[in-house]
This record gives C-alpha cells, sequence and structure tokens, in this order.
C-alpha cells in the first residue's frame, strides 16, 4: 500500500543514498506498515479531540465511507476503484456514464453513498473485466 509502507520506504531510502553520498556510510532502514498506517489517524484524531466524537467505521472518507471498493465484473472478475479525490471521482462517473452522479458525490451521508456503491456496482456488472480495463 503506498500510504502503508512504501511511501515511508521511499523516502528512508532516498534519505539513505543522500547520507551515503554525504557521509560515505551505508544505513539499516526498518519500514514498518503498522507504523506507517498508524499516521494516517492524525487526521481523525485532530478531529475527535477537538470534537469529541469519534469517526465510526465505514462513516469517513478514508474509512470505506464512500464508494472505495471492489466491483463484480460480468465474467465474475474484480475491479478495484479508489476515486476518492473529486477529480477523479468525475473522470470515473463520467466513464461509467454516470454524469447524474457528479452533483452528488460530495454528499458523505451513509444512504446517499450505498446508493452510489450500488449504482457503481450495477454499471461494472454490465460489463466483463477486459471491457472496464480497456475503459480506464
Amino acid at each position: 500500500d503506498i500510504a502503508g509502507g512504501s511511501h515511508h520506504a521511499v523516502m528512508s531510502i532516498l534519505a539513505a543514498l543522500f547520507a551515503r553520498q554525504t557521509t560515505g556510510k551505508g544505513a539499516y532502514l526498518d519500514i514498518s506498515m503498522a507504523d506507517a498506517a498508524l499516521s494516517l489517524n492524525t487526521m481523525f484524531g485532530a478531529g475527535a479531540l477537538v470534537s469529541g466524537k469519534d469517526p465510526d467505521l465505514g462513516s469517513e472518507m478514508l474509512n470505506g465511507g464512500l464508494f472505495y471498493d471492489y466491483y463484480k465484473t460480468a465474467d465474475h472478475k474484480y475491479l478495484s476503484v479508489g476515486s476518492l479525490e473529486p477529480n477523479f471521482a468525475m473522470a470515473l462517473l463520467q466513464a461509467l456514464g454516470m454524469p447524474d452522479w457528479l452533483s452528488k458525490i460530495a454528499d458523505q451521508r451513509p444512504e446517499t453513498q450505498e446508493q452510489l456503491r450500488s449504482a457503481i456496482a450495477q454499471k461494472i456488472l454490465e460489463h466483463d473485466q477486459a471491457h472496464w480495463i480497456n475503459v480506464f
């Protein structure tokens, strides 16, 4: 996962290369996916500390509350969708032929997101995985 390991690994590798170039010494790198993933909680942690309300599981943008999911294709394979940022979400909905949902993607209410997730699932189920790979 990018945020849960490789992002931190790349930064550590680059820092080690820079240190080697300037000092001539190597480095031991220890990259923990658990530690890296824990750092992602700072957004939710700060909000919880300020508001006194813990985020509900599966209700926030980055913990499964949006349409970030795996969707079955017509040939019983799967397509992973992670278009969370608005520009990527808009491109996804345009490519799926679902422009009527463009005005609703910012609505994070669970019922709206479940309707969107269901509509995306139905649309992706219409074609096989090869079709969607070609589309995207």
